[in-house]
């Protein structure tokens, strides 16, 4: 699972991004690993281990909310094709 969120407030110079990715590790606990910062710069990054996929579902999608109460976008996820 991943999600990519985005806020542009070009009235006060505010350009960030809020990524959530959720996966598993080689012993089975579930990874949130959550990026942050300003867009086209450095970003910070967080990793949390739950013991299910449930538990680890449930706090990405309250972070999610909570992002878009203070403004973020969700933004659709692009496919990766291969360049020609």
């Amino acid at each position: 699972m991943q999600i990519h969120l985005e806020q542009h407030r070009p009235d006060k110079n505010r350009f960030r991004f809020y990524a959530l990715d959720l996966e598993q590790d080689l012993f089975g606990a579930w990874i949130v690993i959550r990026r942050w910062g300003r867009i086209g710069e450095s970003e910070r990054c967080v990793k949390i281990s739950f013991e299910t996929a449930d538990i680890a579902q449930q706090h990405v999608m309250a972070i999610c909310r909570q992002k878009e109460k203070r403004g973020y976008v969700v933004l659709p996820r692009q496919l990766d094709l291969p360049l020609l």
